[in-house]
């Protein structure tokens, strides 16, 4: 049975009820969060003892929503919850909690939410996967956080192929990349781009004479028709003992530019070292440099040793040639592996992921959210920090909002949190993807990863991603990059 807000006529328990001196433990809930002023209802469960519940969710001193019901399970009304949001922007909304036991009600302490003024951008972009072995059934959705609309991007049930860290320019859902990798369809770059009020999809086959075309993570330029995208060599290892079974190992990496106006590959001997992996690349908001992680190549005996400094070459968008190179923060100045760089909107933090080790950081424990200040540069932890595993982040478009992947809710599944970055760089306390069934984080055996913000919906269909990739299949060169003479002096793995 289903608790349905309602809006009045209720009975309630009147003004007898004994207080109780402490929050209702609520499920999934974190008290005291910072809500976008226009998230989805956040249903929740009523995790204590009861035969009876009655709720009140109020503006302070405004409207409400108040019901009353045998169920523990509480499903808001969308329109009452818009309408609450809408008059309590900016100000405070309170969730009060009644049990009945016995004929008797007891009345827990209000838990105090802020509607937050500034919106977090509407859509985000996310890959669902099993906890398992091999990436054979994956799937790429997007949702509409205002409600519980999620539409599929595109699934490999057909065709087993990993597909992965897709990327998005400045938000907008019309400029797209993600990674294919697969022995049976090969490792094509998907790219739709807007042009000329349209958006065109190419499956972009990456292989030159100096380098692999595994695609891994890729970042997009600003202004420029360029995407830098890193090739790693990623292999699995296992444990057979701890909290997290896997590691992921990265045998090599570099890093080049793919330029998909004249459909050349670019790179130089500073992004392809061979005696270190070049790997998350991340432009500047300017595009006048690109930041990326960079460690010592390593065998795999000693993968507990690799630790990413933080990166930046200077390039010239014009020219497109390479300048100085240098050392932003090391491993050691950081305490840790320095990974997924994100620069803020507003171009002068750095959201990363920092681990103790590696270059791949979604499976090790205690993997922390930082912000880096590019001007000193300085970096320190999230305040809201947790001993299990937060990373795969991005950044709303007003600057105001992140969404992460996190293990925080049960150490093992990741789901997606918000956290709104206030103007002195506070991050508070995050609040989860809201789910139309309360119980949903109960049962779910599924990672929520690489969530991406947008403005828009993806325009490209499922079946149109599917055609794509089935066409490139059947015909390899028919999307071939070439490699520009002239800076290719990169090394080959």
């Amino acid at each position: 049975c289903i608790l349905y807000c309602g809006g009045c006529g209720e009975r309630g328990p009147g003004v007898g009820a004994q207080a109780i001196n402490r929050p209702p433990m609520l499920f999934p809930y974190s008290r005291g969060t910072m809500i976008p002023a226009n998230i989805a209802p956040l249903n929740f469960l009523i995790k204590e003892p009861g035969e009876r519940f009655y709720v009140s969710i109020s503006k302070r001193g405004g409207p409400s929503i108040n019901f009353e019901n045998s169920s523990a399970a509480v499903v808001i009304s969308p329109v009452k919850w818009r309408a609450l949001l809408d008059a309590a922007k900016g100000g405070s909304i309170g969730i009060t909690v009644f049990a009945s036991r016995n004929g008797s009600w007891s009345k827990f302490d209000t838990l105090w939410d802020t509607v937050c003024a500034h919106e977090a951008d509407p859509f985000v972009t996310y890959r669902k996967i099993p906890v398992c072995k091999d990436w054979t059934y994956m799937g790429l959705y997007q949702r509409d956080i205002r409600n519980y609309d999620e539409r599929l991007v595109f699934h490999n049930a057909k065709n087993g192929a990993c597909f992965h860290c897709h990327s998005f320019r400045n938000n907008n859902a019309d400029d797209m990349a993600m990674e294919v990798r697969s022995k049976t369809v090969g490792t094509p770059m998907l790219l739709t781009a807007s042009k000329k009020g349209s958006v065109v999809l190419r499956a972009i086959n990456t292989k030159t004479a100096f380098s692999t075309g595994r695609v891994g993570f890729t970042s997009w330029h600003p202004a420029k028709d360029l995407i830098a995208f890193s090739m790693n060599k990623f292999e699995m290892l296992f444990n057979s003992a701890g909290a997290e079974p896997r590691e992921v190992f990265d045998a090599a990496s570099d890093i080049a530019l793919f330029d998909y106006s004249r459909n050349t590959v670019i790179s130089c001997p500073d992004l392809s070292q061979k005696d270190r992996i070049e790997t998350m690349p991340e432009w500047s908001k300017d595009g006048r440099f690109l930041y990326f992680c960079s460690a010592p190549q390593l065998p795999e005996t000693r993968y507990r040793e690799v630790k990413c400094d933080l990166m930046r070459i200077a390039f010239d968008p014009e020219t497109k040639r390479w300048g100085q190179l240098d050392t932003i923060l090391t491993a050691a100045q950081a305490g840790g592996s320095i990974l997924e760089p994100k620069c803020s909107p507003e171009g002068k933090t750095m959201l990363v992921t920092l681990a103790d080790y590696s270059d791949f950081p979604i499976d090790k424990v205690g993997s922390r959210l930082c912000l880096i200040d590019l001007n000193k540069p300085s970096i320190r932890n999230l305040e809201f920090t947790t001993a299990w595993t937060d990373g795969w982040h991005s950044w709303s478009d007003n600057g105001r909002w992140i969404v992460f992947s996190s293990k925080r809710m049960n150490g093992r599944f990741s789901s997606l949190w918000f956290s709104y970055i206030d103007t002195v760089g506070v991050a508070h306390t995050p609040v989860v993807l809201p789910q139309k069934d309360p119980s949903f984080y109960e049962s779910s055996l599924l990672a929520y990863t690489i969530p991406e913000f947008t403005a828009s919906r993806i325009k490209i269909t499922s079946h149109q991603f599917a055609t794509s990739i089935e066409a490139y299949r059947k015909n390899s060169q028919m999307d071939v990059a070439d490699a520009d003479s002239a800076q290719s002096e990169v090394s080959e793995f």
